[in-house]
């Protein structure tokens, strides 16, 4: 729900253009952590106690792959008219089949079709190299702390490809979120020990991080070339922070079986949501029904709803039509 708030700024018009609406939109902004910290987390507690590589491609290719082959080809013809600079459109007809399948093979490989499916060619690399963190599951507790703070230096001096096209570059910005949730698996009662009474600091400190990110004038995530050096990665460490903290009150929440109906609903649907919500964002574009306030954070409050309330609709009643096939469609 915080990467779909992130797409919904321009339905809300929120300008990110005064020190309140910055330091919003550097806590809502660069959601994806969350993201491949839970996949992280998932990958030791679900996936290594009985990891096949073979296996745990092929599902990783039926849940994740399909859906993404499938949306992405509905997206270049849906959502085609988001990219009116691209040569392509420029002169379609005189374009040959071949030209078609190049077009479309490469907006496959960046994840272009759609507002955040970069993410998809990104993680399917991280799967790819899956023993390499079965490996790291099986050092010692020192080593894997080693190669983590060593993935956090890469990370923040690297940061996040332009544009998320560079698939190899984002594995590298976001190994740590992806390490930090197989760390926290693997030593989970010891984590929750510390971090139960150290938890409301961990979230201060990554309020805090955002804030000094506000007041040295830079709003949103951190992108660069590969090679070129501007600075450190403040946003990975502010979401790394509030990831550990997110963790700690969650596992609150349900030890004390407190966990309400909806947060399991959406953690459920949760890639249902992230593959549908760019076609709702581009339905409540053409709707003209947004703004409908005119104040800003509220219109980003109601857009969030909204639109993730629309993806987690659309995904119990194809989930309803299709049975389990739906996970070839959506995800889930």
């Amino acid at each position: 729900m915080i990467i779909v708030a992130g797409h919904c700024y321009g339905l809300a018009l929120f300008a990110r253009d005064g020190p309140a609406s910055i330091f919003a939109g550097n806590l809502i902004t660069g959601g994806t952590t969350f993201f491949v910290f839970i996949s992280g987390y998932l990958f030791h507690h679900v996936f290594y106690p009985r990891f096949n590589y073979r296996s745990f491609l092929g599902g990783k290719a039926r849940n994740l792959l399909a859906p993404f082959l499938l949306l992405s080809t509905v997206a270049l013809f849906v959502l085609l008219g988001s990219y009116p600079d691209l040569e392509i459109l420029r002169h379609p007809l005189e374009l040959g089949l071949a030209d078609w399948i190049r077009f479309w093979l490469s907006f496959l490989a960046k994840g272009s079709a759609a507002v955040g499916y970069w993410y998809i060619p990104f993680i399917v690399l991280t799967f790819l190299i899956s023993p390499l963190h079965v490996a790291f599951v099986r050092l010692s507790a020192k080593s894997q702390f080693g190669i983590l703070a060593l993935s956090l230096l890469v990370a923040v001096i690297v940061q996040k490809p332009i544009n998320g096209t560079f698939s190899l570059q984002s594995v590298l910005t976001f190994s740590p979120a992806y390490l930090l949730g197989i760390f926290l698996s693997v030593h989970r009662d010891w984590a929750l020990a510390i971090l139960r009474r150290l938890d409301v600091y961990v979230f201060v400190a990554g309020f805090g991080m955002a804030a000094l990110q506000t007041e040295i004038g830079h709003s949103g995530n951190y992108h660069s070339t590969f090679f070129t050096y501007i600075g450190i990665d403040l946003m990975l460490l502010q979401k790394l922070l509030l990831s550990l903290a997110f963790f700690s009150f969650f596992e609150r929440l349900a030890s004390r079986g407190a966990v309400p109906r909806l947060i399991n609903l959406i953690a459920q649907a949760s890639f249902a949501v992230y593959f549908l919500h760019p076609f709702a964002i581009a339905a409540a574009q053409r709707s003209r029904f947004f703004p409908p306030t005119g104040l800003p954070a509220l219109d980003l409050v109601l857009a969030t709803l909204l639109v993730g309330a629309a993806c987690v609709g659309a995904a119990l009643a194809i989930k309803a039509v299709a049975g389990t096939r739906s996970r070839y469609l959506i995800g889930y």
